[in-house]
C-alpha cells in the first residue's frame, strides 16, 4: 500500500482528479482539512491526501494520508494538528503552505477541498478534554494541560493511542483529580475513560475507583482472570451487524454517567484511583443539564469512525427458506494430512446441534463455526470487510442467522498408517443432512524439503505463568495442524531458567531452526551491544548445558525502514567480540537491507525486499539461508510458489499478535493478526483464523509436490514439467494468478497418485 502511496502522489498531475489549496487567510481555533466529494465508481476508491508546512517537503518531511472511499457522496476530515509525518514530525497548521488531494480512479469525483473549524460543542454544555493543545474533540472545549488548575496527579501525562478515534485517541493518564467551578444545580456529568491501549497490550485495569463530588460511581477489585472475562471478551460474542459502528468502536470508549446536584460555592471535582496506572486515565468530561452533548460527543465518534473504516465488501443477504446443508465435493488424502471439510449452513434463524456420523471407521475430529466479524482485507489497509474468518471450536451448539450462511468447518486428522479407502461424514442438524467422502490414497509421501510455521508469542491478556502454559498449548496445536517450522515464544535473558522452559517445549515439538524473535533485540534495546552481548554469551553457554539445540537470534528486524542498520552492525560486531557463536537472523523488507547479509545466517524476504527465484539465488549466493516471510496469498505462497523458487521455507506472522482489544481491527496502527483467536480459560478448544487454514493448505501442497517429485512415470514426469512452466517465478505474476489455481494444480497431482495407485 506504502509503495501505491508513493507512485499516485509522484503521478498526481497526471491523475483522474486533483484538487490543491494554498495558506489560508486565517486559521480556525481547531482547524481541519475538509475533502468533499463523490465516487461514482461501483467500488472502493482510493483517496491521498497530502499536506506540507515546509517549502518543498520530501515525502518523510510531509503528512501522507490515504482513505478507501465506498461508491456515493462523501466527506472526510482530518485535523490538522494531530497530522504527522512519517518519522513522526507533528504538522505546524499555521505554517501550512499546501494541501493536495489526489485520486487516480476515474469514478471519483472531488468537489471541494477547504480549511474548516471542527464541529462546537452544543450550547450550555461544558466540556474538557485531556488531550494535548488541539486535539479537543469539539470547539468550545477547554484543553486541560498537565500543570492546569484544579488537576492533580501521579505524573499526569498525555499519551496518544493509535487508531481514529476523536475523543480515545488522545487523553491524560495519571490524573487522580479533576476540581472545576460549575454554576449550582443539576448537572448530567459524562467521562470517558478508556485507555485503548497499543500494540498487543490492552491495559488490565484490575482496580478502579471513580468518584464524583463524594459518591463513587465506579467502583471494583477482580483478578486477571475476570478483568479477561468481563472486560477482553467483551467482544467475542457480539457478531457483525449491518454497520461496523456498534460491534466495534460503540462499545468502546469507557463512558461513565452520573447525575449530581451542586450547592452555592460547591466545585465538581472528579477523582480517579486504581491499579494499574491506566485506571487513572481520562480523555474527555462533560458537565451539561441535559445529554445533547454526551449524543453530540457519540455522534462525532460514530461520524469519523465511518470516515476511517468504510465498508469495502460485503456478501449479499441470504433469502429466508427451509433449512438446509451444503456439502464439500469428494476430498482425496493421504495418511499423515489434515483435511478441512467445509459445510454450508443455510435457514431460519435458530441454533443447530451438529451431530458427525462416519461411515467406515471414524477418523478425528474437530468441528468449528465461522463467526461473523468485521476486519481488514489486509492488515495496513484502511478498511473493513464481513468475514466469517473467526472460526470457534464452541462447535456443540451452532447459531444460525437469517442473513447470512454459516460454515461449519470439520477439521480431519488422517494419522500415518490409516487404510486407504472411502470413508464417508454425516453432518445431521435438525431436519438437514449432507455427506462429505474422504478417499484416502494408498500412498506414503516423503517429507518436504521446505517448511512452513509461524511467529508464537505468549497469550497477551494472560497473566505470565498462565502466558507460559497457553504458549505450550499453541505450540501443539501448530504441530497437531501439521506445520514443521516455528519462531517460538522465548523468555529474554539473563531469565535463564524460564528462557530455557520455553526453548525445551519447543524443541520437543520442532526441529532447527527455532528462530528467537524477540530476546536479543529486546536486550540491545535495554543494555545496549555490549551488555547484551555478555547476556547472550551467558544464555549460549545455558543452552549448552541443557543439551538444547541453539535457537537463530533475530539480530535484525526490517531494519532499513526503521534506520536501525547502524544497531544492528554495532549489535553483531558486539557479539563477535564478546566471543558468542551465535546464528544470526534478520527479516528483510528493503533492498538497503542487503548491506547487512554478511553478518547474518538466515534471512526472512518479502516481494518489499525481493521474493523472487533470481533473489532466493542471490542470496544462497551471498551464504544465507533464505526463507519467506510475511506474504500474501497465504497457500499459494507456503506451497506452489515456495517449492518454484527454491526457499529453505516460510514463516507468517502471526499466530497471536492482536492489536489491544483482540476484538476490534480498528484500534491499532495495523489489523490484528491472530491465527490463534483468544478463548476463555486456559488451553481450551482454540478458535482458528481463516488464514491459518491457507496457511496449512499450503504445507498440504507441499506434501503433495514432494511425492510428485519421486512419482515414477512418463505422467508424473509431464505433470512436473508443467508444473514448472505454470507456477511463477516472480511474486508479481503469481500475484496475478486465479485464486483457485493453487487448488487446480493439487487436484492434478491427486488425480494422477490415484490414477497410479489403482
Amino acid at each position: 500500500m506504502r509503495a501505491l502511496l508513493l507512485l499516485l502522489l509522484a503521478l498526481s498531475s497526471a491523475s483522474a482528479e486533483t484538487l490543491r489549496i494554498g495558506p489560508p487567510e486565517s486559521l480556525p481555533a481547531l482547524p481541519e482539512l475538509v475533502l468533499r466529494g463523490e465516487n461514482r465508481g461501483t467500488g472502493p476508491a482510493l483517496l491521498l491526501l497530502r499536506v506540507d508546512d515546509r517549502p518543498g517537503a520530501p515525502y518523510h518531511d510531509r503528512a501522507n494520508v490515504e482513505r478507501l472511499v465506498p461508491p456515493g457522496p462523501f466527506t472526510l476530515r482530518l485535523r490538522l494538528p494531530l497530522l504527522t509525518t512519517p518519522r513522526g514530525r507533528a504538522i505546524d497548521p499555521a505554517a501550512l503552505r499546501l494541501a493536495i488531494a489526489d485520486s487516480r480512479d476515474p469514478g471519483m469525483r472531488l468537489s471541494r477541498l477547504s480549511i474548516e473549524g471542527a464541529p462546537a460543542l452544543p450550547p450550555g454544555v461544558r466540556g474538557w478534554s485531556f488531550a494535548p493543545e488541539g486535539a479537543a474533540p469539539l470547539s468550545g472545549m477547554i484543553s486541560v494541560a498537565p500543570g492546569a488548575p484544579g488537576l492533580a496527579g501521579i505524573n499526569p501525562r498525555h499519551v496518544r493511542r493509535p487508531g481514529e478515534d476523536p475523543i480515545l485517541a488522545r487523553g491524560m493518564v495519571g490524573v487522580t483529580r479533576f476540581a472545576t467551578p460549575l454554576p449550582p444545580g443539576d448537572w448530567n456529568i459524562t467521562l470517558w475513560t478508556e485507555d485503548a491501549g497499543e500494540w498487543e497490550t490492552l491495559p488490565a485495569v484490575l482496580e478502579q475507583r471513580i468518584r464524583i463530588n463524594g459518591r463513587d460511581v465506579v467502583l471494583f477489585r477482580r483478578s486477571q482472570e475476570e478483568w479477561a472475562a468481563q472486560r477482553y471478551f467483551a467482544g467475542r460474542e457480539i457478531e457483525a451487524t449491518e454497520s461496523p459502528w456498534p460491534a466495534l468502536g460503540g462499545r468502546r470508549g469507557g463512558r461513565v454517567e452520573a447525575q449530581i446536584r451542586l450547592a452555592p460555592g460547591e466545585d465538581l471535582v472528579v477523582q480517579l484511583a486504581g491499579h494499574p496506572q491506566a485506571a487513572t486515565h481520562l480523555a474527555a468530561l462533560l458537565a451539561e443539564p441535559g445529554t445533547e452533548g454526551r449524543s453530540t460527543m457519540e455522534a462525532l465518534r460514530a461520524a469519523r469512525f465511518a470516515e476511517a473504516w468504510p465498508v469495502l465488501h460485503r456478501p449479499a443477504p441470504l433469502h429466508s427458506g427451509s433449512l438446509s446443508i451444503v456439502a464439500p465435493v469428494e476430498t482425496l488424502a493421504a495418511p499423515g494430512s489434515v483435511v478441512a471439510l467445509r459445510f454450508t449452513a443455510r435457514g431460519p434463524t435458530q441454533r443447530l446441534t451438529p451431530q458427525w456420523h462416519w461411515e467406515g471407521d471414524p477418523l478425528p475430529l474437530r468441528a468449528h463455526w465461522g463467526q461473523w466479524r468485521w476486519r481488514r482485507p489486509a492488515p495496513e489497509t484502511p478498511g473493513l470487510v464481513l468475514s466469517a474468518a473467526h472460526l470457534r471450536a464452541d462447535a456443540a451448539s451452532v447459531p444460525l442467522g437469517e442473513a447470512l450462511p454459516r460454515e461449519i468447518t470439520a477439521l480431519v486428522t488422517i494419522p500415518s498408517g490409516t487404510p486407504p479407502g472411502e470413508r464417508r461424514l454425516r453432518l445431521l442438524a435438525g431436519n438437514a443432512v449432507a455427506e462429505a467422502r474422504i478417499t484416502i490414497l494408498p500412498i506414503e509421501r516423503p517429507k518436504p524439503r521446505q517448511r512452513v510455521g509461524v511467529f508464537l508469542d505468549v497469550a497477551p491478556h494472560l497473566a505470565p505463568d498462565q502466558a507460559a502454559r497457553q504458549s505450550v498449548c499453541d505450540l501443539d496445536t501448530l504441530r497437531d495442524l501439521g506445520f514443521d517450522l516455528i519462531a517460538p515464544p522465548l523468555a529474554t535473558p539473563p531469565d535463564h531458567a524460564a528462557m530455557l522452559l520455553d526453548l525445551q517445549a519447543a524443541a520437543r515439538r520442532f526441529a532447527p531452526p527455532l528462530v528467537a524473535y524477540t530476546p536479543l533485540r529486546r536486550l540491545e534495546m535495554q543494555h545496549g551491544p555490549r551488555e547484551a552481548a555478555a547476556q547472550l554469551v551467558a544464555a549460549e553457554r545455558a543452552i549448552a548445558a541443557a543439551g538444547l539445540p541453539q535457537p537463530v537470534w533475530v539480530v535484525a528486524d526490517e531494519p532499513s525502514g526503521a534506520g536501525m542498520a547502524d544497531r544492528v552492525r554495532a549489535m553483531a560486531f558486539a557479539l563477535r567480540e564478546a566471543g558468542s557463536e551465535a546464528s544470526l537472523a534478520g527479516h528483510l523488507n528493503d533492498p538497503a537491507d542487503t548491506a547487512l547479509l554478511p553478518l547474518l545466517q538466515l534471512v526472512t524476504v518479502n516481494p518489499r525486499y525481493g521474493a523472487d527465484l533470481g533473489d532466493i539465488a542471490r542470496l544462497r549466493a551471498a551464504g544465507v539461508q533464505p526463507f519467506l516471510y510475511n506474504m500474501p496469498r497465504l497457500r499459494l505462497a507456503a506451497g506452489f510458489y515456495l517449492w518454484r523458487i527454491g526457499a529453505e521455507g516460510l514463516l507468517q506472522w502471526h499466530a497471536r499478535m492482536p492489536t489491544a482489544d483482540a476484538f476490534d481491527p480498528t484500534d491499532g496502527r495495523e489489523g490484528d493478526v491472530q491465527f490463534l483467536w483468544p478463548t476463555p480459560g486456559l488451553c481450551a478448544a482454540p478458535d482458528l483464523d481463516g488464514d491459518l487454514l491457507e496457511l496449512m493448505a499450503g504445507q498440504e501442497d507441499l506434501r503433495w509436490l514432494a511425492w510428485l517429485e519421486q512419482a515414477p512415470g512418463e505422467a508424473a514426469a509431464a505433470l512436473r514439467r508443467r508444473l514448472r512452466r505454470e507456477v511463477p517465478t516472480s511474486w508479481r505474476d503469481a500475484m496475478a494468478l486465479s485464486p483457485d489455481a493453487a487448488s487446480a494444480w493439487q487436484n492434478a497431482i491427486t488425480a494422477l497418485a490415484r490414477n497410479l495407485m489403482w
